[in-house]
């Protein structure tokens, strides 16, 4: 076995020790007469589940390929978690979130659960693999762990102990940890719901959003990947948006004439206007996304550059920040006044922000770009309280990494976080008919039929995975091309 993952490894041009071979005897077929790999994958599982049941997590790494390393346990419980998540059965112990093209639409549901199965994410999680993440956190719970060998029985009696033995123990349970993205994700589209429903008034929320996006796009779709992969990231992603967002649009302007052609197509941006507000900029803030988005792929598609970013990350996304901000400044001045401030061009220093954030990895980098937070958005909208909402929010970005909130909230935070999108699509035509009478009917109905549009999509999608798995099952899962 050991000849034949050295022998993939050279063919694949991958590490060896990414290469885990098995014994089979007889090579599966599907009922068609097929290559079954979904039964390949399977019987690996369970081989590695056995192992690292009979060994109890001791370090064999020098038995073999496919021997059990310490934590496989809680990383093979991680990558079963990735595969169901992210629709990828081939998912391995060294793959990570990035590795298997986690999308913006999928990051919540993941970081989330995540959450749940170790006790501490790291900042980084999108990057590492399975097994890395078990290694580099510890379960949330004891319980699930494989059994050890009776000699560690005097280790587990001097060990630390545990959370249950801890007088503030019950306070932590009650409390669950969320990744902040997610938090401000979900609080965000529901200050931009209410605010537009004229439940309240405090806007900020979307721009805050654009920072997040621009940090979650550097953690795991410019991740450091090899090839092209970051480019087709990026374009996928970039997919992600514009398919639901080309027809929600495109069947709202058939239905109600309200929307132009350039709108459904995101291109408003390109089509001279008089400066003023209008129901054609209402999907200002998907306009950014995609064309920000389209650029940095195209900018990262020439290799010299893309070689640059890889070597000096933060210096790096710190001069595109700073080119962004120079942009803007030339544009509009220090206060950006009407459509201006809603533009690709002015506001692409917020998701350039985003991305400095998430390459500030040291306490110095963090104030740094705490400072330049502070002085870009000042000013910005000459609404101070405006001004103060994005700022909190980037601020709780670049320090607070996880919040506690009541475990109740949890599944709510996490709906509110994945269907974002389709809330923010769905709302313009939702609110409207209660503005004036019941503002937070308009508010919960925005919710509910944004909520309603993600499920739905999902099924949807998953109907075409499945088919196109049925079409073509020659193929492995893992080998098709992905599309976020």
């Amino acid at each position: 076995m050991a000849a034949a993952a050295s022998r993939a490894a050279v063919l694949l041009g991958i590490p060896a020790r990414v290469v885990r071979a098995y014994a089979v005897d007889e090579f599966p077929r599907t009922a068609t007469g097929k290559p079954d790999f979904a039964a390949l994958v399977r019987y690996a599982d369970l081989v590695d589940a056995t192992a690292a049941t009979a060994l109890g997590g001791a370090d064999t790494t020098s038995g073999g390929v496919g021997a059990v390393r310490p934590g496989d346990a809680a990383a093979h419980r991680v990558r079963d978690l990735l595969a169901e998540l992210l629709g990828r059965p081939d998912a391995s112990l060294d793959d990570s979130f990035a590795s298997l093209d986690g999308d913006s639409l999928s990051y919540v549901e993941v970081a989330v659960r995540l959450e749940d199965l170790l006790d501490d994410l790291p900042r980084d999680w999108p990057s590492l693999s399975a097994r890395e993440l078990a290694l580099r956190s510890r379960p949330t719970s004891t319980s699930d762990s494989p059994s050890r060998p009776d000699g560690d029985a005097a280790a587990r009696s001097s060990a630390p102990p545990r959370e249950a033995d801890d007088p503030g123990s019950r306070t932590r349970r009650r409390l669950a940890r969320v990744e902040t993205p997610a938090l401000l994700r979900a609080a965000a589209i529901l200050l931009i719901v209410a605010t537009h429903a004229d439940l309240i008034s405090l806007q900020g929320g979307a721009h805050l959003l654009l920072a997040v996006a621009g940090y979650n796009l550097a953690r795991f779709q410019l991740a450091d990947v090899p090839g092209r992969t970051r480019v087709r990231r990026l374009l996928g992603g970039v997919g992600q948006v514009i398919v639901p967002a080309v027809v929600w649009i495109a069947v709202v302007a058939l239905v109600s004439g309200k929307y132009s052609w350039s709108t459904a197509l995101l291109v408003n941006n390109a089509v001279p206007g008089d400066g003023r507000w209008n129901e054609q900029w209402q999907f200002w803030f998907l306009e950014a996304m995609v064309w920000s988005t389209v650029g940095i792929a195209a900018l990262l598609a020439v290799r010299p550059i893309d070689r640059l970013e890889r070597r000096h990350p933060w210096a790096f996304a710190t001069c595109v920040l700073a080119i962004a901000l120079t942009a803007r400044l030339a544009l509009t001045g220090i206060e950006a006044e009407g459509v201006d401030r809603y533009s690709v061009a002015v506001v692409f220093w917020c998701i350039a922000l985003g991305w400095v954030i998430a390459r500030a990895d040291s306490v110095g980098k963090r104030v740094a770009v705490s400072i330049a937070a502070i002085v870009a958005t000042v000013g910005f909208f000459g609404q101070p309280e405006r001004e103060a909402v994005v700022i909190a929010g980037v601020l709780l970005l670049v320090w607070v990494p996880h919040l506690r909130i009541p475990r109740a909230l949890v599944p709510a935070v996490r709906l509110l976080a994945a269907a974002s999108l389709f809330i923010y699509l769905t709302h313009w035509v939702v609110y409207p008919a209660w503005e004036q009478s019941a503002p937070i009917v308009g508010t919960v109905l925005s919710v509910a039929v944004g909520v309603a549009a993600w499920y739905a999509y999902r099924a949807a999608r998953g109907l075409v995975r499945g088919r196109r798995a049925t079409q073509d099952p020659d193929v492995p899962v893992g080998a098709r091309s992905s599309s976020g």
